[in-house]
């Protein structure tokens, strides 16, 4: 689990908790698996840049808010 994994699972957990998305919510507005999901919020996985781009355009999210850079 690297650094950068680790504050994407924090932010995306805060950004859904502020619009009251589950994980369920998040993996339908997203278009991705509910298994990729489950791997992000826990940090187990590096993702792809196809799915921070889906994660973003469905949070509403800039760069910074999801990446924590």
């Amino acid at each position: 689990m690297s650094k950068g994994d680790m504050k994407l699972a924090r932010n995306m957990r805060r950004l859904m908790a502020e619009r009251g998305w589950s994980a369920k919510r998040m993996t339908y507005e997203a278009d991705v698996s509910k298994s990729t999901v489950d791997y992000l919020l826990n940090g187990q996985r590096g993702a792809t840049l196809a799915m921070l781009r889906k994660i973003r355009s469905a949070l509403g999210c800039t760069w910074d808010e999801l990446l924590g850079y």
